[in-house]
């Protein structure tokens, strides 16, 4: 177990007493197999990040209640439009929203092919 620097924390988080254990954060401190674990306390032993991964899953799954289908595609009227959150994490499928991502796709390809060249 040792103990590195601490990234900075935002406001409301509580990151102090960290360490770094098999090459991952672990907070004694922290309330384990709770998403405020994984959020607040910045635990990332395994319950904890199960438990993160599912509080996001259900956020994901309720905003994606919310769309409506318009125009012939889903569309979500909350979703920050033109952006590849809105197509992600509000699963918003309008023109605005695709073109983001799918420029998201194109950069990723083009660092993919650079990396695979070097």
């Amino acid at each position: 177990m040792t103990t590195t620097p601490e990234p900075k924390a935002r406001p409301g988080r509580n990151y102090f007493g960290r360490v770094k254990v098999a090459g991952r954060w672990f907070n004694p401190a922290a309330m384990h197999g709770t998403a405020n674990g994984y959020k607040n306390s910045g635990c990332r032993c395994y319950r904890c990040r199960v438990a993160g991964s599912a509080e996001a899953m259900e956020k994901r799954m309720a905003r994606a209640a919310q769309r409506v289908l318009a125009h012939g595609g889903w569309y979500h009227p909350h979703a920050p439009h033109g952006t590849a959150n809105g197509y992600s994490n509000y699963m918003c499928r309008c023109p605005a929203c695709r073109q983001a991502m799918h420029q998201v796709y194109l950069k990723r390809k083009a660092r993919r092919r650079a990396n695979a060249d070097t």
